[in-house]
């Protein structure tokens, strides 16, 4: 590693370059980032460097390619057999409260399973049949999955566990492992422990989660980096207690794979496995360590097997903190040198990893969270204490002892959530960034990171450069969260989203923070217009409208409320963009809506206190008056459509 500094580093950055450049489509962008990079390349006398750079580039944008075009012909070749076929659940099923989810494997074709009335657990033979949805983006990539089957009948027809299969046997010693931990403890400690030892976050509440959010430490019960570095270097340490040999130290490495495997294999968690396999290997060896070409190899094998890897946030997080700690954590860390020595540390790692975070969270979340630096200070340095505790709790519970660990987990854990609830109280915990001052969020920030390079370095140049490629990177980020939604129609339940390159339209029942959710997830950061079906949601709207910038709101009454609303009464016409919506008949609960679009037309609708459950459906036409019986030879989305997307096509065919 040492005669090729950074080499693997910037191959990696502009493979991931090449990745996000796919989702553009825009030769002219490839073309000029290449003939820029030649030139300085040529200029510096660095001309090997710049060809190999801009190979990494192509080579990122024609392997998405490559690999987009053959998951989706295998998917498309296997859609014919949707009618009925055997396949196993090769992946932990998903639950919530509408559905479950899994991936599903059959003869070789990864395919992401969801169903709402039948259960199944890992390793189950299923017999499956339903409608099946190739995956026309990379966005729409699940988990190596172009396939996805919303399953009409499921037969389970047998097992298949078979112990000498490393993930079948990370799974069986996971679900023993959560079999101990539901009997060690209950509430808000359990659905943490399962989380941070597990990765299992399928029971965890909604108010336990928004809890962790609004303390800025949902990081902690998410599988990372920083778990599997804790679990492999408390390995490590074992070993060396237990022996001199460094060659044994290898040994710690099936530990932390293993570890990687039964809780999810996560973009962020593999990372940390090949960061801590050069690190030893380095280490042990005794050769050169370089962090930034241990985090370049790391990011090039991911993305060469995996590209859609790039848009994960699991992925974007790891990364950005890891880069964050390898370029300032040690400078910081002198300067604080009036701080003991493992504080010092701390707060360095933890300045370092939030000060490269922020934009990514920013533009994710819409949000910046200010509490996070003083949070983690607190809470992280518990993380290895309440691993250690936790994971000798349950291993010793399956052998019926128990030394009191699980009693000093529950304590450390209780900490950590009581100082998450003090940070989400203090004043400014969040702030909100909104659509028209991203960009200006992210120049301050760039400046910041610039003017840190400035202060820590010693040559301007590498500093100037460093702010460039920052500058650069946001940018990059601004566009890629903005890119996730397609044209189409979204139902998720009682609200509704029609969008295409024009406008978009967001019909909002009686749970506006739910509609909010499901817009964040698609990243969805705005609308033109929200239309409440519900009255007695209106009150909530001018939260909504500011949260999502909408130009428009239309009600069903009027109020004092200081916002651009319009006041629906029956018959009247909106039109926006190719939308066009008109308000039927309705009373003092609700209206009924019809938003021509995508050549049918669909119907949102309430009848007096209740919601009806189909709240949409698609019209073949529509209806002189507002009346249910025209029903009959209409689609009728029920539960099976929740959290189902309907592109353009599939719209005009319905």
């Amino acid at each position: 590693m040492k005669h090729f500094p950074r080499i693997a580093a910037f191959s990696a950055l502009f493979f991931a370059a090449g990745v996000y450049l796919y989702s553009f489509n825009h030769w002219l962008l490839i073309i000029t980032a290449i003939l820029i990079f030649l030139f300085i390349g040529l200029l510096r006398k660095e001309a090997a460097a710049a060809f190999i750079v801009a190979a990494a580039l192509f080579a990122g944008f024609f392997n998405t390619d490559f690999v987009l075009r053959k998951g989706m012909s295998e998917a498309e070749a296997f859609l014919d057999r949707t009618d009925g076929f055997i396949c196993r659940v090769s992946s932990i099923p998903y639950r919530s409260n509408d559905y479950i989810s899994a991936i599903v494997s059959s003869d070789g074709t990864k395919i992401s399973l969801r169903a709402v009335s039948v259960d199944f657990e890992y390793g189950d033979m299923l017999y499956v049949s339903g409608t099946g949805e190739v995956s026309k983006s990379i966005y729409d990539y699940d988990d190596g999955a172009f396939l996805t089957l919303y399953a009409e009948k499921i037969i389970k027809t047998g097992e298949d566990i078979k112990l000498y299969r490393i993930s079948d046997f990370a799974v069986f010693v996971r679900q023993k492992l959560l079999s101990a931990a539901d009997s060690l403890w209950g509430g808000e400690t359990l659905m943490f422990a399962r989380s941070v030892l597990l990765g299992s976050r399928e029971y965890s509440s909604e108010e336990f989660l928004q809890k962790l959010s609004m303390g800025s430490i949902s990081h902690m019960v998410a599988i990372s980096g920083l778990h599997v570095s804790i679990a492999a270097f408390g390995v490590l340490y074992l070993i060396k207690r237990i022996t001199e040999n460094r060659y044994a130290r290898f040994l710690c490495l099936p530990a932390a794979a293993f570890f990687v495997i039964m809780t999810g294999s996560s973009p962020s968690s593999i990372r940390a496995l090949l960061m801590f396999t050069l690190y030893l290997s380095a280490k042990t060896l005794y050769a050169y360590y370089d962090g930034y070409t241990s985090l370049g190899v790391a990011a090039l094998a991911i993305l060469a097997v995996d590209p859609f890897s790039a848009y994960s946030l699991s992925f974007m997080l790891s990364f950005a903190a890891v880069l964050g700690i390898t370029a300032f954590s040690q400078p910081i860390k002198k300067s604080l040198c009036f701080l003991p020595g493992s504080l010092a540390e701390a707060f360095a790692a933890s300045i370092s990893a939030q000060v490269f975070t922020f934009p990514i969270l920013a533009a994710a979340f819409g949000s910046v969270p200010l509490t996070a630096l003083l949070a983690n200070l607190f809470a992280v340095p518990l993380l290895p204490f309440i691993m250690g505790a936790g994971y000798a709790a349950v291993f010793l519970k399956l052998f019926g002892v128990n030394f009191l660990l699980a009693e000093a987990a529950d304590f450390l854990i209780g900490f950590v959530l009581k100082t998450a609830e003090l940070a989400a109280k203090l004043p400014f915990a969040n702030i909100k960034i909104h659509t028209e001052n991203a960009l200006l969020f992210f120049l301050f920030w760039a400046l910041a990171v610039g003017a840190m390079c400035l202060y820590y370095k010693a040559k301007k140049k590498m500093a100037a450069f460093a702010l460039v490629n920052v500058s650069l990177l946001c940018l990059t980020l601004s566009f890629i969260f903005r890119v996730p939604v397609r044209d189409g129609f979204y139902y998720f339940g009682g609200s509704a989203l029609a969008c295409d390159e024009e406008a978009r339209v967001l019909f909002v029942g009686d749970d506006a923070e739910s509609a909010k959710d499901y817009l964040d997830s698609l990243g969805v950061k705005s609308v033109d217009v929200l239309v409440y079906t519900k009255t007695e949601a209106e009150a909530d709207y001018p939260e909504l409208a500011d949260d999502l910038a909408a130009r428009l709101v239309v009600l069903t009454r009027d109020d004092d409320a200081d916002y651009k609303k319009a006041v629906a009464s029956k018959g009247d016409v909106l039109t926006v963009g190719n939308f066009t919506l008109e308000a039927l008949d309705g009373d003092r609960y609700g209206r009924g809506y019809i938003l021509d679009a995508f050549g049918t037309s669909i119907l949102f609708y309430e009848d007096g206190e209740e919601v009806y459950c189909p709240a949409v459906c698609l019209l073949s036409g529509v209806p002189d008056s507002f009346d249910y019986e025209f029903y009959d030879d209409s689609y009728m989305i029920d539960e099976n459509d929740i959290g189902r997307y309907f592109s353009p096509e599939e719209m005009e065919e319905l």
